[in-house]
């Protein structure tokens, strides 16, 4: 086994934890949010109803917003948690409202149409929803070095590695902002038109 290949183990092991505990937090959403929506049938229509209806008469750059803004939060959230300690409370609070909202979308569709509905669910956060989540996974594991790193005691040889750790903090803050954007807009212009077949499909 060569130095980068253990390197990368090392990395690997140090961060199970922290994805461990952050996957336990989405799950967990995703569980309360499955049974709100199971529960709650009139919420669940409800849900439906509105967006269905905001595919069909909001514009483009309505569902951007409506999808990009979410995103956004989350990510700035976590972003600026990575300067403190309040990362160990702030992003795991994030992915159980991440869980949680997923999780309600894809239930409710189900909860209305039946199984068929698994199919424009799915759609609705294949487009937006799985790259938001996969970005702010990432950039809640820099989060937690950040800040790991911001708790040490200041020395030399601290503060040259605190540099490298911002600067790549702040790379890979820009590029999961990037992925959301993009993934914004194609959930902007590519979700209206799939949706509608979709429910054309499980409703004819």
């Amino acid at each position: 086994m060569n130095r980068r290949s253990t390197q990368q183990d090392e990395l690997v092991s140090r961060q199970m934890p922290a994805i461990c505990l952050l996957s336990a937090c989405f799950l967990l959403g995703a569980v309360v949010g499955s049974f709100f929506a199971a529960g709650l049938p009139a919420s669940a229509g409800s849900y439906v109803d509105s967006y269905v209806q905001r595919l069909t008469v909001s514009t483009g750059a309505e569902l951007f917003k409506s999808s990009f803004w979410p995103g956004f939060i989350m990510l700035s959230l976590v972003f600026f948690s990575g300067f403190g300690r309040l990362s160990v409370l702030v992003v795991p609070a994030v992915f159980l409202v991440r869980g949680f909202t997923m999780s309600l979308a894809i239930t409710a569709f189900i909860r209305v149409y039946g199984f068929d509905g698994y199919i424009p669910a799915v759609l609705a956060e294949f487009c937006s929803g799985f790259v938001i989540t996969a970005c702010l996974l990432v950039l809640s594991l820099c989060s937690f070095s950040c800040s790991s790193s911001w708790l040490r005691r200041i020395g030399r040889r601290t503060g040259g590695v605190r540099m490298a750790l911002d600067a790549s903090y702040y790379l890979t803050a820009a590029l999961c902002l990037t992925a959301v954007l993009l993934a914004s807009l194609l959930y902007a212009y590519l979700m209206p038109p799939l949706a509608r077949a979709a429910l054309l499909i499980i409703t004819g």
